[in-house]
């Protein structure tokens, strides 16, 4: 708090001097404005009480994470198509997918992370993931009591039986 209140005061009494200055004139030879010193005192201020708003989300980490409303696993099995090229090819992978759950329990922002190397598993990722953008399929994270942004990360693995 103290080196809060100290950078404060430094901004304070040199704002005239920016204001005032000439451009040839070295930064020592700047004249203050003389209704501002460099004494002038700032009071504590407490940032977390002062009004001062949260930065805007999406949060990585938070009290109650996001969750999805059933079971994810059922989600993923009813709606996922595996690719028939990758199919006949025999190809199996993980793509980890990103997106941000947003105070409603949307989704969006949905992108790869890091790819199966297959491209065609890549993209039924990203399909399978925006399938969830226009309905409520998750509870919103909560941070302090209120609804919030948070980037969320998840994999989804191809697999053959």
């Amino acid at each position: 708090m103290r080196s809060l209140r100290l950078l404060l005061t430094c901004i304070i009494a040199e704002m005239p001097a920016i204001a005032h200055a000439q451009v040839n004139k070295p930064a020592n030879e700047l004249r203050l404005n003389p209704t501002v010193s460099r004494d002038t005192r700032v009071p504590d201020i407490d940032v977390r009480e002062s009004g001062v708003p949260d930065p805007p989300g999406p949060y990585k980490f938070i009290e109650e994470m996001p969750g999805f409303n059933g079971d994810l696993n059922r989600f993923i099995k009813d709606n996922l198509r595996y690719p028939d090229s990758c199919r006949a090819r025999g190809e199996e992978g993980r793509v980890i997918v990103q997106f941000i759950v947003d105070t409603t329990g949307l989704i969006m922002n949905t992108k790869v992370v890091r790819s199966s190397t297959f491209h065609e598993l890549d993209l039924e990722a990203i399909r399978l993931m925006r399938l969830m953008e226009h309905q409520v399929y998750w509870k919103p994270g909560r941070r302090e009591g209120k609804a919030v942004p948070v980037e969320f990360t998840m994999p989804v693995t191809f697999r053959l039986d």
